[in-house]
């Protein structure tokens, strides 16, 4: 790595900068702050594969009219402390901080809230959205689906998504619990940083397209994630889609 790609940046300076390229491409200024603000505190909390890596590709969803630069989320329906929202194509760092946020108040009011979303784009690290709900004394939930690239444990094609499962959880120490995880070996985002980087990967984390376990990070792009835990991380897959995605509807 050169020293030019080893240089460090003041996160402050980092999130001014995606400001500034999401704006040039038409995304409100709360919004780009957002988005901004989720892609580097990935970065910090050292999950660089859900941080500004992605920012490119957003700007690229944007520019192909793939996803909404003014994300505009509606209520689909709402009934005590349940509601769902329909991101209608725009990000989902949007559509989940508000998700969050009403699910938080609805808590308050009920004691429990649950808020599903439909019809958004990738939002990042999912604990950005579950650690909203500890500065309120709550227990963050979040789980979300994503693209096809899990094969079942003992198969090769790609059956399911990486489908993420993150719980923030407060404590009287003020040091919260935090779980965040895929339910693959790795999120495919990290298999894409060690491409770009060059960097072989564990033989365990992925198949490549024959079928055959891999450490080329590109061949395993190219092939499908093993779930965590074999098949236990398949089943915990399978219901996360269901919740984040037939749920939704």
């Amino acid at each position: 790595m050169t020293e030019q790609q080893n240089r460090r940046i003041p996160a402050a300076a980092l999130t001014e900068a995606c400001v500034r390229l999401l704006r040039r491409v038409g995304v409100p200024a709360d919004q780009a702050a957002l988005t901004a603000d989720v892609c580097v505190q990935a970065d910090l909390r050292g999950v660089e594969s859900h941080g500004v890596l992605r920012l490119p590709a957003y700007i690229h969803q944007v520019m192909h009219g793939l996803m909404a630069a003014d994300t505009r989320v509606e209520v689909v329906r709402e009934h005590g402390a349940m509601a769902l929202l329909d991101g209608r194509g725009g990000f989902g760092q949007v559509a989940a901080s508000q998700a969050m946020g009403m699910a938080i108040q609805k808590a308050k009011d009920y004691g429990i809230g649950a808020v599903g979303v439909r019809n958004a784009g990738h939002f990042g690290m999912a604990a950005y959205y579950a650690m909203m709900a500890l500065g309120h004394d709550c227990i963050g939930i979040v789980v979300s689906n994503a693209a096809p690239s899990m094969a079942p444990w003992g198969g090769m094609d790609a059956i399911l998504g990486s489908n993420p499962l993150c719980v923030a959880i407060p404590t009287q120490t003020g040091t919260p619990i935090v779980l965040d995880m895929a339910t693959s070996l790795v999120a495919r985002g990290k298999i894409r940083l060690a491409a770009e980087k060059g960097e072989k990967i564990p033989p365990t984390w992925a198949l490549d397209a024959a079928g055959q376990p891999t450490d080329d990070a590109a061949a395993a792009l190219k092939g499908t994630l093993l779930p965590v835990g074999g098949p236990k991380g398949y089943g915990l897959a399978l219901v996360n889609d269901v919740l984040a995605g037939v749920l939704t509807g």
